[in-house]
């Protein structure tokens, strides 16, 4: 039997006020949030150009243990975690391809805690290992367990041993292309086993409204699909340590604004900020750009020329929105050390990244500058850990030193 409790978080009604202060940028004088200008140098790294233990594949997560002994690498083309020293000794190799105990299908992330690591499959499950890498358990929802019919996929494991999950909706389906009704909120949702049933229970629901572009297919032809470029789908992620949820919105947000919420699995709001970032304009060159090439998609997916006809462009016009200006960030993850990271949208600032501390209301946030090629995964109080690739697209495990940046 499935139990379902629960509807719309109440965090719900403190973001309709959080965005009922949507002023025009045009019109007011915008007080940007102030920002700590951070840096890093170079200080750990280990990979190798052709063979060797560090011949790394698609590095998807890093994590490193609080004395800074290990460093946890998942590969999630090796389908493997791997265990290095920071001079990059190999200490162990576990997990494989497979559907065995230990094994791995598509690794998507892992979370460590002070006594195990927890891979995420976002389809599949969750598996946990000891800290030396050996198998402990496998953790999965029963497939007659869903949301209205939906699939989860799987975003952590809580210390109780329940699950936060969110369902997995396709696009003809969100869209309501398939004779139901529209889903444009995707909720968050707390699954736990008591008593012998399964309850589900709405933690934060997260806007997916107008993010998503439509071209029904036409006789033989199948629908084209885009993301709004504009219009950003509410970025949430969960934290298993503490069993919160952490999500950003952008929507209806006034310009350069984001604003950060955090959830507990009971549905209370412990933490609120709203951070002013600059407002960054869309330029009249950057829409037509992306109009040709939506149009020329469109049109080769219909049947027609890769040339798009002036018919096909007014069409994506209609379709496109353009807010004025870029949404403020792209996404968020949180970090160890109580922070969220996260960078602007718009292209050219990818390797400039932001941090709020996780209960800080007010005051400076960090801005951090990382070389362009660097994925942050992971930080603590001193180093930045993460992964880069060179010109020649070899991937190596990197940590770098924090510093603030002198005048």
């Amino acid at each position: 039997m499935t139990t379902l409790r629960g509807g719309k978080a109440p965090w719900a009604t403190l973001l309709s006020a959080l965005s009922a202060c949507t002023g025009n940028v045009e019109d007011e004088a915008v007080t940007l949030t102030a920002v700590d200008a951070w840096t890093t140098e170079a200080e750990y790294e280990f990979g190798d150009r052709f063979d060797g233990d560090a011949l790394f594949g698609l590095i998807v997560d890093v994590a490193v243990t609080p004395d800074g002994s290990r460093i946890y690498v998942l590969d999630s083309r090796a389908t493997e975690v791997t265990i290095w020293t920071p001079k990059g000794n190999l200490i162990r190799r576990f997990g494989r391809e497979g559907e065995g105990p230990g094994e791995f299908r598509n690794p998507g992330r892992f979370y460590l805690y002070d006594d195990s690591l927890v891979v995420r499959e976002w389809r599949r499950g969750l598996t946990t290992f000891s800290l030396d890498g050996d198998f402990i358990g496998w953790h999965a929802i029963p497939p007659f367990v869903s949301w209205r019919g939906f699939s989860f996929s799987y975003e952590s494991l809580l210390a109780d041993g329940s699950f936060l999950v969110t369902p997995v909706v396709g696009g003809m389906i969100s869209e309501g292309l398939t004779g139901d009704d529209p889903i444009h909120e995707i909720p968050w949702l707390r699954v736990a086993q008591e008593t012998g049933s399964w309850s589900l229970d709405t933690v934060a629901l997260r806007s997916d409204r107008n993010t998503t572009i439509v071209f029904p297919g036409t006789g033989t032809t199948v629908a084209t699909f885009f993301d709004q470029p504009w219009v950003r789908k509410d970025a949430c992620q969960g934290d298993g340590r503490v069993g919160n949820v952490v999500c950003a919105r952008t929507q209806t947000m006034p310009p350069g604004v984001v604003d950060l919420v955090e959830v507990s699995v009971g549905g209370d709001t412990v933490w609120t900020r709203r951070i002013q970032l600059e407002p960054l304009p869309i330029g009249d060159r950057e829409y037509e750009e992306k109009v040709d090439w939506m149009a020329s998609i469109v049109s080769r997916d219909h049947g027609g020329d890769s040339v798009a006809s002036p018919l096909m462009r007014r069409r994506v016009r209609e379709k496109l929105a353009n807010p004025g200006f870029w949404p403020a960030i792209r996404g968020i993850r949180l970090m160890s050390n109580g922070e969220v990271w996260f960078r602007r949208l718009k292209e050219g600032a990818s390797h400039v990244w932001y941090a709020a501390r996780r209960g800080e209301t007010e005051g400076p946030i960090r801005q951090i500058v990382l070389p362009e090629n660097f994925k942050p995964r992971f930080v603590d109080d001193t180093h930045v850990w993460g992964d880069r690739s060179d010109e020649l697209g070899v991937t190596y495990v990197a940590g770098r030193r924090l510093m603030p940046t002198r005048e």
